[in-house]
């Protein structure tokens, strides 16, 4: 876009150290709202996706998935986890693993709060609605053009994924740490680690 009010609002988002990954998330946001009759990013549309990149706005998405079921949710905070460590992608394969490990953790100390045993089968019904709904997606192009539901279990066990650029990281991470996703104490404390 060539409007000197957009170059500004940009150089502004920059001075202020915005990642590329912001950019994506507004112009992602942005693009939901294109329609047939309405097809191009006009600034309305922009500034919409910049209100809702902005912390504190998705308060739906946080409703959401403090309200999904505990396979759902332990996948979304590990991949969370990944996330804010900076892993350029990963697939349900390493989660079913952490998530035994800290299983077998918690319940070994004296902690309390345990993480519940999910059998690799309902973790992998959740990744798959996960993908459905478009929490996740697929980094491999050649997943991404198949449809969910013709994959088979070792193809969505190790597809490499990323949360969708939709979510705001920010406010979910904002919600983890504040207890609002409801999620059992020993994942939520683990989500929260720093990278080891």
């Amino acid at each position: 876009k060539t409007s000197t009010a957009f170059r500004a609002f940009v150089a502004r988002g920059v001075a202020v150290a915005r990642p590329a990954r912001w950019y994506l998330g507004v112009a992602a946001r942005a693009a939901c709202e294109l329609r047939a009759d309405r097809p191009l990013l006009t600034e309305q549309l922009w500034r919409r996706g910049v209100d809702a990149q902005t912390p504190g706005t998705s308060a739906s998405w946080v409703r959401a998935v403090g309200a999904m079921p505990p396979p759902q949710l332990a996948l979304v905070c590990a991949f969370l986890r990944y996330e804010r460590h900076d892993r350029a992608s990963y697939n349900l394969d390493v989660a079913i693993a952490d998530l035994d490990r800290l299983r077998r953790f918690s319940s070994s100390s004296s902690s309390g709060g345990g993480v519940p045993k999910f059998a690799d089968a309902v973790l992998l019904r959740a990744h798959a609605a996960l993908l459905t709904a478009s929490v996740l997606v697929f980094v491999d192009a050649a997943a991404a053009a198949s449809d969910v539901a013709a994959l088979d279990a070792a193809a969505l066990r190790f597809a490499r994924v990323r949360l969708s650029g939709a979510l705001s990281l920010d406010d979910l991470w904002l919600a983890l740490r504040a207890d609002q996703l409801h999620c059992s104490t020993a994942i939520r404390q683990w989500a929260l680690q720093d990278a080891a």
